[in-house]
């Protein structure tokens, strides 16, 4: 098993969702999914992310359109990686991150 798994590699695949196993890597503290086909993040993936313990997210090229408003759930998150995406815009939701202390947003679409 993989319970001590802190950090996660799963660059340049054919991901379309953030992989729901992540319930199984209790330890697990890094994750990065960059370069593959996730387009949106689900309320019910936001769910199981928050029962993990993630300090980094790195979802950049990956064609995201928004930013889910339950992303305000996670509560641990210190970097958030989103680069090269298609976003529009900042939900306020992102301020109730406390612990946040990188927001990357490079190469977006960003309006407001």
């Amino acid at each position: 098993s993989l319970k001590s798994l802190t950090d996660l590699k799963l660059q340049n695949n054919l991901f379309m969702d953030i992989p729901t196993e992540l319930r199984y890597l209790p330890a697990l503290r890094s994750i990065d999914l960059s370069a593959n086909r996730i387009k949106d993040i689900s309320e019910e993936t936001i769910a199981i992310v928050r029962q993990s313990a993630l300090m980094s997210i790195d979802l950049s090229e990956n064609g995201l359109v928004r930013i889910p408003p339950g992303v305000k759930h996670l509560k641990a998150l210190k970097e958030l990686y989103l680069n090269e995406n298609c976003i529009q815009e900042i939900p306020p939701e992102i301020g109730e991150l406390k612990s946040l202390v990188i927001l990357s947003l490079m190469e977006n679409q960003l309006t407001s």
